[in-house]
């Protein structure tokens, strides 16, 4: 239910910054307050807290992000006025989800042994763009466990080149003979 409630907020928000060429802008405030709802969970609990008269949490929440774009400001303290501030993490994912696919970005999940160097990194995001025709963010992480090579997942699609992978696969086939 809250991934309802988050989808039809954020592409309410997405329609009017679309509209008044500010997607770029209401996507920043927008990170900028889910960053701040995790690195400060108290006041995360003050702004969703129903028993907190809604003036109340409106000044502070126009005092912690004052400088906001007013769209977002307006957008924030709508969610305070119908109690789904709790929902602004989700919004703010689905904001970007729905940002990405508006400038053709896609998030390439990478999973490595051992770190990458930057140029390893940008030959596997320079692959990923050449066959999928869009813009590539990687997220990388290091999972020893891997053993050796690497695993992608991206546009739905896992492309798992590890050694655990393939060892897990000569045991099938081993167990299957």
């Amino acid at each position: 239910m809250a991934s309802v409630i988050a989808s039809r907020y954020a592409q309410a928000l997405f329609e009017l910054a679309k509209q008044e060429d500010l997607l770029d802008v209401c996507k920043e405030d927008l990170q900028t307050v889910a960053a701040g709802m995790i690195q400060y969970p108290e006041l995360f609990a003050l702004l969703k807290h129903p028993r907190i008269n809604k003036k109340e949490r409106k000044d502070i929440l126009m005092k912690s992000f004052a400088g906001g774009q007013t769209y977002v400001m307006n957008f924030l303290k709508l969610l305070i006025d119908r109690n789904r501030f709790a929902s602004i993490k989700d919004i703010e994912k689905r904001y970007q989800e729905l940002y990405n696919e508006e400038k053709g970005i896609e998030i390439a999940y990478i999973q490595t042994a051992k770190p990458l160097d930057e140029a390893e990194e940008q030959q596997i995001v320079d692959m990923l763009k050449a066959k999928l025709k869009k813009d590539i963010i990687p997220k990388v992480k290091v999972e020893p466990e891997l053993i050796a090579g690497l695993r992608i997942q991206v546009a739905g699609d896992v492309l798992d080149n590890s050694a655990r992978n393939r060892l897990q696969r000569l045991k099938e086939q081993a167990k299957n003979s």
